[in-house]
């Protein structure tokens, strides 16, 4: 198959003979002598010469750079991305070309690395999830098999075997109900209806539902609520949420016998602050980043141990971010072990 440059000189040969036929058919004709035929052709094939060393010199570096570009956008189709373009040279419609390609390189190369890193996400999603599941199934099973073969024969250790499965029955569901919870977030398709209300308010009724668990791990609550905060709108129930889930998680990592304390306070005319101040382990820098990352633990084997699915967190973050806030983590003020964490809500009115 013929290339470019082929065909333009093919191309010029083609007029030069018209231009030479027409001079000879001119001649037999009578219409021009001998003398001026011959110098006609002479002029018609010096014109030949000409064009066809033109065409050559001005093709040359086309026919190069469309090698060059094909050769590079095969490397490209292998997904070769760091592969060297090469120079390119010819006009300027080319040099436009080859850098829309290698632009194109480029983009390509940022989306497959973001599709690559979907995929791990995915992957440890599915990995994740999957324990999460297994390990209250598995507790489930074994406590029903010994029920059903006999080996539990005292009503008490009945009653408790019963209650193990009903509690990990309710993990399952909670797990099940955070899943759902989050992809609604996260496609948009969670609706939000706001009303003003008081942040203190919503504290007090998420202490209220904590007080058993609070109770058993004998750790106390210490809040502080700045006297002046104003009404905000917020949807309750989101808030709740987001407030609950913290508190969760200060219960969790909180030495049993200490206390957990909680701040609320109006930072300007604007935003208003509350945190919750833990007595654990604290966050590491290197974590503070990622923790608010769905799935994402610090420290995988003891967040499995306590029961945390690695949800809790991403969710509350979505929450406080559909109300215009921030959420984040910090050292104590204190310098003591710990960590507070901590969201901002807006005191206008969230669209």
């Amino acid at each position: 198959m013929m290339n470019l440059r082929t065909r333009l000189l093919l191309v010029n040969s083609l007029a030069m003979a018209f231009l030479i036929g027409a001079l000879v058919i001119s001649y037999w004709h009578m219409l021009l002598n001998k003398q001026q035929t011959w110098l006609l052709t002479m002029i018609t094939l010096g014109a030949a010469i000409l064009s066809s060393v033109a065409f050559s010199w001005l093709t040359l570096p086309i026919t190069r750079s469309i090698r060059t570009l094909a050769q590079y956008s095969a490397q490209v189709a292998d997904r070769i991305f760091d592969a060297p373009l090469g120079q390119v040279g010819g006009a300027a419609e080319i040099r436009d070309l080859a850098s829309s390609l290698y632009q194109m390189s480029e983009r390509l190369q940022e989306s497959f690395t973001a599709l690559e890193a979907v995929e791990r996400t995915r992957r440890e999603l599915v990995a994740n999830i999957s324990h999460d599941l297994r390990t209250p199934m598995a507790s489930i099973q074994s406590y029903v098999e010994a029920l059903q073969d006999g080996v539990v024969e005292r009503p008490e250790e009945t009653k408790r075997y019963l209650q193990t499965i009903h509690n990990e029955t309710r993990r399952l569901s909670a797990l099940v109900d955070d899943l759902f919870d989050l992809s609604k977030l996260e496609a948009g398709q969670n609706i939000m209806k706001v009303q003003p209300h008081r942040i203190d308010q919503v504290l007090a009724d998420v202490f209220d539902t904590h007080r058993l668990l609070l109770s058993e791990k004998q750790i106390e609550i210490v809040a502080n609520v700045q006297d002046d905060l104003p009404v905000l709108w917020i949807s309750i129930e989101k808030i709740h949420r987001v407030c609950s889930n913290l508190l969760d998680n200060a219960i969790t990592h909180t030495t049993p016998g200490t206390a957990i304390e909680i701040t609320v306070t109006r930072l300007n005319h604007s935003i208003v602050e509350v945190s919750i101040a833990d007595h654990g382990e604290g966050v590491e820098t290197m974590h503070r980043q990622r923790i608010f990352e769905r799935l994402y633990r610090t420290d995988p084997s003891r967040a499995r141990a306590t029961g945390g699915a690695g949800l809790g967190l991403a969710i509350a973050k979505r929450l406080v971010e559909l109300h215009g806030g921030d959420i984040g983590v910090r050292d104590r003020d204190d310098r003591s072990s710990g960590a507070v964490f901590w969201f901002t809500l807006p005191i206008n009115a969230v669209s």
